[in-house]
């Protein structure tokens, strides 16, 4: 990382009347990229200087023609300037024009750059689809440099839902935290790129607290429950999606993402937050899912579409499911991940070794122990209560 300019006193003609007459200007910092300058050699009036940095580090002097500072004369903001002048025509002249830039282009920008260091498919789409979703929750042709910080705030409280339930809330805070993240890695780049002298207000936008999942109570749907759950999803793809992920344990990202090449008999390939992993499907769940890819012949489609056919949105698929578990008049909680932690307790009740369910589901061992210890020490006590010594 380059070297930060330590800032000189130069802002007032007393501050530089102090100053040591040298060659060499006295600078402060205006932006990454940019340094103001002050010449003061053995005449009044000193000179204003800029120092640029090029992106390989090298530096670049040069005096502002025809300008001195306000050392023995008044300010004319032509050929006599304050540093405040000085450090405007600084900026005009040498910063990248920020009206050029739009938030759809920094999103494309964005999406570009971590698309050439990605090449799984599932983090490819998901990339792809935050620098299309971002942008259009703003005015078409959102200008970057007049983001503020009043229409960042009301694009991130408008994922919350007045009057939701505790856990659904969370969940959209989480959404809503997930979303900031991304706009400001895109706004962020932008500037770094471009070298723009622009406010940042999304610096100024915190995420939402109380907003992660860890923690919260396991909920562990009766097959009563699992039954009412589809019956009351609202059309046949939130139905499918509500059966998978209650067939699989699958988390909702990895079966959005799963395209019709992932499916192979009895297994299933799927990518999320730790990887990809091919998982044991039962007879009956593969049967279901390969009715699924009857007369589509495309590798590529997604293996539950949402009901546009194309893939669900995160903020689609909640609200699709927030859906029918209202139709269910289901309580306590129940999201997505209520069938992870159903198809994950189940199958500790029946005996399946945690090494093996963490496999499967595409975790760690240590996260089973600690999220579902009640039910292991349920086992525990079933495999290790019987006297061994006669």
């Amino acid at each position: 990382m380059p070297r930060q300019t330590d800032d000189q006193k130069i802002t007032t003609p007393t501050q530089r009347a102090r100053l040591t007459p040298r060659r060499k200007p006295y600078y402060r910092r205006l932006t990454d990229t940019i340094q103001i300058g002050y010449r003061r050699q053995n005449t009044l009036p000193g000179t204003w200087v800029t120092k640029t940095r090029a992106d390989d580090g090298t530096y670049t002097e040069r005096k502002l023609d025809g300008i001195v500072a306000d050392d023995v004369g008044a300010a004319n903001g032509v050929d006599v300037l304050t540093f405040d002048q000085a450090c405007a025509k600084a900026r005009g002249v040498l910063a990248r024009p920020a009206e050029e830039l739009t938030l759809q282009a920094a999103a494309d920008e964005w999406a570009g750059g971590k698309l050439a260091e990605n090449d799984r498919p599932s983090a490819r789409v998901k990339i792809t689809l935050t620098a299309r979703r971002i942008p259009k929750r703003f005015p078409e042709g959102q200008m970057l440099h007049k983001l503020t910080v009043k229409q960042i705030r009301e694009w991130r409280d408008g994922y919350l839902i007045p009057g939701a339930d505790d856990e659904r809330q969370r969940a959209r805070r989480s959404t809503a935290n997930r979303e900031l993240a991304a706009l400001k890695a895109i706004c962020n780049l932008a500037v770094r790129n471009h070298r723009l002298d622009i406010a940042r207000p999304w610096d100024d936008v915190p995420k939402f607290g109380r907003a992660e999942a860890f923690g919260k109570r396991v909920r562990v749907l009766t097959q009563d429950e699992r039954e009412a759950w589809l019956a009351g999803a609202p059309d046949t793809p939130t139905r499918n999606m509500i059966h998978a992920l209650l067939a699989t344990g699958c988390r909702s990202g990895e079966l959005v993402t799963a395209g019709l090449r992932d499916l192979s008999g009895r297994r299933l390939t799927v990518t999320g937050k730790t990887g990809t992993r091919t998982m044991v499907l039962s007879p009956g769940t593969a049967a279901f899912l390969a009715g699924l890819t009857q007369c589509k012949h495309d590798p590529d489609r997604p293996l539950l579409p949402a009901p546009s056919g194309e893939r669900w949105t995160e903020e689609g698929l909640i609200d699709a499911v927030a859906r029918a578990t209202s139709n269910a008049k289901l309580e306590g909680g129940v999201t997505a991940y209520a069938a992870r932690h159903s198809y994950i307790t189940e199958h500790l009740a029946r005996g399946v070794p945690v090494v093996a369910v963490a496999k499967q589901c595409g975790t760690s061992a240590d996260m089973i122990e600690k999220t579902y210890a009640n039910f292991i020490a349920t086992d525990l006590e079933i495999w290790f209560g019987a006297e061994v010594v006669p």
